[in-house]
């Protein structure tokens, strides 16, 4: 048994020197001396593209005419070993190594040490006190770079000039920026006021995040946040569902291009005034979004930006809110699957082109408040089959709002007012009136006007303090016309009549000196 158990170990003991020589060591394939005093220092460029540089003391200084001695682009790593106290200037311009690390020894390092190291992403350092240095020291590094620190270390170097303006991160944890960290999955950003500009070019993004992007499915942005700037959020090809916060007041050209994943837009910016300068075709904020199929408008907002989705050609239906004022130049141009729009009840103006191209909207409600519908508004929109119209007034259009439309699809206006649209100039070319309808409410918001009781058995008051009421109709639940007179004196209090009409719902509008007021009414 003791010969079979020696022999057994030595078998194994060269099967394991078997298995060492074969794990080759790297292969030096140049070197040379670096120091300050010329062989205080050496480096050597390995068969795996390591350049190591080790020794004792400070490096040579170098610059344009007289460059470092190794090759730049055939290093992927670089090592600067315990030892060695200065990385000289111009030493490693335009290097091609994606790695650096950076020994606890080195105390200083040259102007432009790391110049145009434009494929730089980590850097791994230690000091308990970083050292400092000239803000040229990496100029030219315009690609976001992860700087690699102990945890323990976070506060100090978020302090540290220069230094702090690297992405900070330690293994295992968010990884950090000077203003944004990505963690659980989500980016948060946090700026206060604007997000800058991280691009003119719809192919490229600066972003300090845009290296992380696989980092990240999910988009937090801050109420601090006013403005988010060009490409800034460019092929973040994960998201999947973003919130645009209420505070936003601008977005910039291709914000989120290229978002190839990107479903659902939940839009809240109450007051977004812009959304990309158009220049050209390519500058739009969701341009190749070609999965973008939801939008939601928030009750707060009060505008949608001219062009603010143009081309988002996966969209099927939108829901303006009653609290937009406006419909932007071309804000739905192009929005090919489009089958359905609402326009809400206070939206007073629809801007040229802003429907255009929505070759598949089929119907078409517009709400009681706009007085223009820009020209080629709704251009192209070869299948829409109906519009409603919630106005009494025809709303001012043009020659070409309604551009390749059929003039004999039914056209639906408020009950009574048809000859309005008869007798407007451009309403007047289409000839189907036949269905009209019932009449959207307007709420007394900030009017002093109080009709009570509601729902009433039979008797209806008007309590008035703020104005001269001229005229008092009651119309049905389809608009017609059952109750009508004119207020001949005026009194805080109109008593109303009302239980010879059957049971049901009905709208009292009242004619004022300043404006018309609808208020739904339930008589049982």
């Amino acid at each position: 048994m003791t010969k079979i158990r020696f022999f057994l170990i030595v078998v194994a003991l060269s099967l394991c020197f078997a298995i060492v020589n074969t794990t080759k060591a790297q292969t030096i394939i140049d070197s040379g001396e670096c120091g300050i005093n010329g062989n205080n220092l050496i480096w050597e460029l390995t068969s795996d593209s390591v350049l190591t540089i080790r020794g004792s003391g400070a490096m040579a200084n170098y610059n344009y005419s007289n460059s470092a001695p190794w090759p730049a682009r055939n290093i992927k790593t670089l090592v600067i070993e315990n030892g060695v106290t200065t990385i000289g200037e111009w030493a490693f311009f335009e290097c091609y190594f994606k790695k650096a690390i950076i020994s606890n020894s080195v105390t200083a390092m040259g102007e432009l040490a790391f110049y145009r190291c434009q494929h730089l992403t980590d850097i791994y350092v230690s000091w308990t006190t970083p050292p400092s240095i000239n803000s040229y020291v990496f100029h030219g590094v315009y690609q976001p770079v992860l700087l690699n620190i102990p945890e323990q270390l976070l506060s100090v170097y978020q302090e540290a000039p220069v230094w702090k303006n690297f992405v900070l991160h330690y293994e295992g944890k968010p990884i950090i920026g000077a203003d944004w960290h990505i963690s659980n999955d989500t980016l948060y950003v946090y700026h206060e006021g604007a997000i800058p500009n991280y691009g003119e070019f719809f192919y490229y993004t600066s972003a300090p995040w845009s290296v992380y992007k696989d980092y990240f499915s999910k988009l937090d942005i801050a109420n601090t946040v006013t403005e988010i700037g060009n490409s800034a959020f460019a092929y973040c090809m994960r998201l999947t569902s973003i919130t645009i916060p209420n505070n936003i007041t601008s977005i910039g050209n291709d914000a989120f291009s290229t978002c190839s994943n990107l479903e659902t837009v939940n839009f809240n910016a109450i007051n977004c005034t812009r959304m990309c300068d158009f220049s050209s075709f390519y500058d739009v904020v969701f341009r190749n979004c070609f999965a973008l199929t939801t939008l939601n408008i928030g009750n707060e907002v009060r505008n949608i930006p001219d062009f603010a989705f143009y081309n988002c050609s996966e969209l099927t239906s939108v829901t303006i809110p009653n609290s937009v004022k406006a419909i932007g130049t071309c804000a739905f141009t192009n929005c090919k699957k489009l089958i359905s729009t609402t326009i809400g009840n206070e939206v007073t103006t629809i801007g040229d082109w802003a429907f255009s191209g929505c070759t598949s909207l089929t119907s078409m409600i517009i709400g009681s408040s706009p007085t223009e519908i820009g020209n080629y508004a709704f251009a192209e929109c070869h299948n829409l089959t109906s519009i409603t119209s919630y106005s009494i007034n025809p709303p001012t259009i043009y020659c070409f709002t309604f551009k390749d439309i059929s003039r004999t699809i039914p056209i639906h206006v408020p009950c009574g007012y048809e000859e309005n649209y008869r007798n407007d100039y451009w309403w007047s070319e289409f000839t189907n009136y036949t269905d009209c309808v019932g009449i959207y409410e307007v709420e007394f918001d900030t009017i002093n006007i109080n009709v009570y009781p509601n729902p009433t058995t039979g008797e209806l008051r008007i309590e008035n303090n703020d104005l001269q009421i001229d005229n008092v109709q009651i119309f049905d639940i389809v608009g017609k016309l059952v109750i009508s007179f004119i207020v001949s004196s005026q009194s805080q209090e109109i008593v109303i009549n009302i239980s010879p009409l059957t049971n049901g719902t009905y709208f009292v509008r009242l004619k004022t000196d300043k404006s018309e007021l609808t208020k739904k009414v339930i008589k049982e």
